[in-house]
Parts: structure tokens; C-alpha cells; sequence
């Protein structure tokens, strides 16, 4: 099976089980043409790049920023934009809010940080949902870091915050699709 085809399956498993938890999973972006995702994708990854790249360096940024191909393909192709609006709520954030919420964190934590409380971590992080109101989803998009390709549970924390060795990130999947598989309840 293709990745296109593992991420539709591992996506429809994904919405099985949170309706059989309480409801629905609710779509949060009206425009879900396949070439309005892939630009609006497009336009996330460029801006964060840029973000990165006015703190890190142009070059440094181009030789280890890569969003995972399981990740970049599930948002053309099936994009950001759910929400589970029951409980403790669950959110896969679509491409405008990965973008507003990773530059918002980069901010907060690297580059308007104390001179004196530097990033505990240094790679690139992508912010790429939410569960509750105290725990994010943080994929790893550095291919020179350790985690590379890996969804964390900021809990309260977050790698540039605390380290990625800090109790309040956990690991949660080695991939995006792995991480989808365990939402599926698989």
C-alpha cells in the first residue's frame, strides 16, 4: 500500500473511533479543495521557514528543516482543520493555526527569550494540534535531531521550553501515520 493510501486508511480509522467515543470529528475549514490545501500547505511551510530561518540562518534552516513526507502529504491530501469538540476536545490543526501556533511558541521560547534562558532545544518543532487545554502535539521537522519524524505530547511543556528530555514531553509515535494509528485505536 502507498503512503497515499495508508494515511486515507489510517485517517478513516481515525474518525471510526471518535465517534464511537462520543461523536463526530467536526471539520473546521470550509475550503477542503485539494488544491486549496496544497496551497494553503505551501504557504504554512513557507512562512515557517522564514521564521526559522531569521533567527537560525537561511543556510542552516535549508540543510535540516524537512517536514516528514507521512505529515506533508496527509495536509495536502487530507489537511489540518478537525476538531473533537467532546470532553477533554481533541484538534489537528489545519495549516493556518500550525503556523500562527508554531510562530507563536518559536517566539515565546527561542527568539524573544531571555539572553541568559537560551532554547533548551534547538531543532525545529511544528505545532500540530491540541487535546484538553494543557497538552499539544509537536511533530519534529529537524532531520539532524534525534526525534526527527517524531509526534510528542507537550504537556504543559515544550522542547524549546524544557527539553525534549523534560518529563512534560512525551513521546508518542516514531511517524505522523503511527501517531494517526494510535488515534485509531489500533
Amino acid at each position: 500500500m502507498n503512503l497515499e493510501s495508508q494515511l486515507q486508511a489510517a485517517w478513516l480509522q481515525v474518525t471510526k473511533h471518535f465517534c464511537t467515543r462520543s461523536g463526530p470529528l467536526v471539520r473546521t475549514i470550509e475550503d477542503i479543495d485539494p488544491t486549496a490545501l496544497q496551497a494553503s500547505w505551501l504557504m504554512c511551510v513557507e512562512s515557517i521557514q522564514t521564521i526559522f530561518a531569521n533567527y537560525y540562518g537561511y543556510e542552516s534552516v535549508a540543510a535540516r528543516f524537512s517536514v516528514p513526507k507521512d505529515y506533508a502529504v496527509f495536509m495536502q491530501i487530507i489537511g489540518g482543520g478537525w476538531k473533537w469538540p467532546f470532553s477533554l476536545e481533541w484538534e489537528l490543526f489545519e495549516a493556518q493555526i500550525v503556523t500562527i501556533a508554531t510562530e507563536s511558541n518559536f517566539r515565546l521560547f527561542v527568539s524573544e527569550a531571555e539572553e541568559d534562558e537560551p532554547p533548551m532545544d534547538s531543532g525545529f518543532w511544528l505545532s500540530i494540534g491540541s487535546w484538553s487545554d494543557k497538552h499539544e502535539y509537536l511533530l519534529c521537522c529537524d532531520q539532524n535531531h534525534s526525534y526527527y519524524g517524531v509526534v510528542i505530547d507537550g504537556h504543559d511543556s515544550h522542547p524549546w521550553l524544557n527539553g525534549v528530555e523534560f518529563g512534560g514531553c512525551y513521546p508518542m509515535a516514531k511517524s505522523f501515520l503511527e501517531w494517526l494509528l494510535l488515534h485509531g485505536g489500533s
